[in-house]
Order: structure tokens, then C-alpha cells, then sequence
């Protein structure tokens, strides 16, 4: 599991996100209320605007043909009390340094047998 963690827009208790157990709502965030979405006035006293974005990175090994990365979320209230949304999801795969050398090699080689190719050709 990359990340366990609460988040918090305006819960006074806090979130576990951010360098200690408990902290702050918003902490971290990258952005906040640049969303546009509305917690309605059947919660609060009034409508407001309440969200937040945030901005993670992780890098770890990997070895398997296949990657299976699940999103997911538990012990949420109704969608129109809380939610969230991911966007932007970005994985890239970097080859290990030891392999690096071999990868340049065998694309030196293929780049050297088409040129022979086309010269015979």
C-alpha cells in the first residue's frame, strides 16, 4: 500500500495526511476551493465552497509483466455529503541502472543492422 490516509476540507478534527498523525485540515494541499464544488446548505448553516486538490508522487520497484494499481476509498459518508476524484494519474516505467547499458546497446545494434540494410539495398 502506497498511501493510507485521511483528508480533510473542513473537518476541525484534522487529517492523518501531512507529516504527523493528526493535522490540520488542508494540509499539504496544492490547491484549495479551486474546484467549484459545493457542500449545500443541508449540511452547513449556509453553501460552500469546500475542496481541495492535492499533489502525489510515489516511486517504487517493480519487477512483473503487469502493474494493477487500485484506487479506492472506505468508511465515506453519501456522495453529497463527500466524495473524491482522481485525475491526472501519470505512471512511467524507468529501467534499473544495471540494465540501462544492455537497453542502449541493443538499440545501437538495431540502429547499425538497419543501416546495413539500407545500404545493400
Amino acid at each position: 500500500m502506497l498511501l493510507d490516509a485521511t483528508f480533510s476540507n473542513g473537518n476541525t478534527a484534522g487529517q492523518t495526511f501531512g507529516p504527523a498523525a493528526i493535522n490540520p485540515q488542508l494540509t499539504g494541499a496544492a490547491e484549495t476551493y479551486s474546484l467549484g464544488y459545493v457542500v449545500p446548505a443541508s449540511i452547513l448553516a449556509a453553501p460552500q465552497v469546500m475542496d481541495s486538490v492535492y499533489t502525489l508522487r510515489y516511486t517504487f520497484a517493480h519487477s512483473a509483466d503487469q502493474l494493477t494499481l487500485d484506487f479506492s476509498g472506505y468508511g465515506l459518508q453519501a456522495m453529497d455529503d463527500e466524495s473524491w476524484g482522481l485525475d491526472n494519474v501519470h505512471v512511467s516505467m524507468v529501467p534499473e541502472p544495471g540494465v540501462a547499458p544492455m537497453l542502449a546497446l541493443g538499440m545501437l545494434a538495431v540502429a547499425w543492422g538497419a543501416r546495413r540494410r539500407v545500404k545493400t539495398s
